[in-house]
């Protein structure tokens, strides 16, 4: 069959083409000799009866009848390999009955999980095989993607029947719910394996992923996120004023424990997960005077599914996000001593309040007056409390996370090399370091402004005029 200037062979075209071949090859043989035709014939003929008695699995399948409301009923049964229990197909019209045996034919000749809704299917994937190379934290993250995923119409299509066209709905229609292009990454991430790995095993055709396009943020927005991004580190100003009163809210009671976490966070880069899970037994000192802290952990409150299928909020104690957030820090003279008052001041507050204290406590739990003592403060305590600081003081309102980007903008800007700063900060790649937390101040541009500037004025004459002047060729200024 032609379509345009090309040529599309199905199993019909080649049946027709066989047979007009045979017969030019029969009439041919009559001209040459007869005494060899009665031989060939029978060649011939067992050639085309092959290809003329040939027919398709649905000519073969012999579909049953029965009486359903007065009306004759055709159907079709087969053996479901996910289940192994018998299924029928049924309809009161034969040839709607035979379109849908075909499609199902086409499934079942694909994997014995082809015909498993796509929930399902990357339920089971995310279990058996996505989950093991996740830690604690991510991998609670990653089944409350699965949850928003069962919410939508996709998760009931058959693997089979899954291709680029719906898969590219689904994202619009997660993009149009939620006005978030991180959104749809979140569940990206989790799908585009999921199909390589279902194409890998045949339980679909191709793997059409790389067809689908996530969608993007409004220019507004993402404009918007850019300028949020590259303010997110304190200037010199801002931490100086911080800095200041955090070291006197570690005097005051109810503000100790916060204050003396935040300024840990400032000046150690360490993730709010990282530093509210500290306990004084990772804290050690050494004969040379040099005191280090061990980060060996990390904890999150996350929605952890219970075993009623329902989602509460729950603390998760695990690893570091990587291999290397395993690191140990020196702390800088200064905030050893306040941490140190600091440490006597919480032994005696446990003592006061009869409570046990020992190198297992946390460093940074929470003390309140509701009679929460020794517990994880979660991320959203800390941030509003940060915020109530910089009202009090004058400045931009930050979150806890701003005081990791503060620290790794100033170590950029002392002269650290960004695989120096990486080990610091205990981060997987130097690029996500480079484009994420280290942020160009005002002053360092402008003193990076004032240093071109200068080059072009004074540094190209001594350069030109430091070439060698070759005979017969003019040089030409621009």
């Amino acid at each position: 069959m032609r379509i345009g200037s090309k040529y599309i062979f199905t199993e019909e075209s080649i049946d027709v083409w066989l047979r007009k071949k045979l017969i030019k090859l029969l009439k041919k043989l009559i001209y040459l000799n007869f005494q060899y035709f009665f031989i060939l014939t029978v060649v011939v003929s067992a050639g085309a009866a092959t290809i003329f008695n040939r027919k398709e699995t649905m000519d073969n399948i012999k579909y049953k009848t029965r009486k359903r409301k007065g009306k004759k009923q055709y159907y079709w049964t087969y053996e479901d390999p996910c289940n192994g229990k018998q299924t029928e197909i049924a309809s009161f019209d034969l040839k709607k009955l035979q379109l849908k045996v075909k499609q199902k034919l086409k499934q079942l000749s694909l994997g014995p999980r082809a015909t498993v809704p796509f929930g399902d299917y990357i339920t089971t994937y995310f279990n058996e095989v996505h989950s093991n190379r996740l830690g604690t934290t991510s991998q609670e993250r990653y089944r409350y993607v699965l949850e928003k995923i069962k919410h939508f119409d996709i998760a009931n299509v058959p693997m089979a029947e899954l291709d680029d066209r719906r898969m590219q709905g689904f994202y619009n229609e997660v993009f149009e719910k939620t006005d978030s292009a991180s959104q749809v990454s979140e569940i990206h991430k989790l799908v585009r394996p999921c199909i390589r790995y279902a194409a890998i095993r045949g339980d679909i055709k191709a793997d059409f992923m790389p067809l689908v396009t996530k969608p993007r943020d409004r220019d507004e927005k993402r404009r918007a996120k850019f300028i949020k991004q590259q303010n997110r580190a304190l200037t010199i100003d801002e931490e100086t004023k911080i800095s200041s009163y955090l070291r006197q809210g570690v005097k005051r009671e109810r503000e100790a424990s916060t204050c003396m976490m935040l300024l840990i966070m400032l000046y150690m880069g360490l993730r709010v997960g990282e530093a509210s899970i500290l306990t004084w037994q990772d804290i050690k000192s050494y004969p040379t005077g040099v005191t280090t802290l061990d980060v060996n952990k990390k904890a999150n409150y996350l929605q952890v599914m219970q075993p009623d299928g329902t989602y509460r909020r729950q603390l998760v104690i695990g690893p570091p996000k990587s291999l290397s957030g395993f690191r140990e820090l020196a702390i800088p003279k200064d905030i050893c001593e306040i941490l140190s008052n600091y440490r006597n001041w919480q032994k005696a507050k446990y003592q006061e309040l009869y409570l046990p204290w020992d190198e297992q406590t946390l460093c940074f739990g929470t003390i309140n007056q509701n009679g929460e003592v020794g517990k994880v403060k979660e991320r959203q305590n800390v941030n509003r409390a940060l915020k109530l600081i910089c009202e009090k003081i004058g400045i931009r309102k930050h979150s806890s996370h701003d005081m990791r980007h503060t620290f790794a903008t100033r170590a950029f800007e002392s002269g650290l090399t960004i695989r120096d700063v990486q080990d610091l900060m205990g981060d997987s790649s130097t690029e996500m370091l480079s484009q994420i937390y280290i942020h160009v101040s005002k002053q360092r541009r402008l003193y990076n402004m004032q240093k071109v500037a200068y080059y072009r004025n004074y540094g190209l004459s001594i350069v030109a005029s430091s070439e060698p002047k070759s005979s017969g060729i003019s040089r030409v200024s621009s």
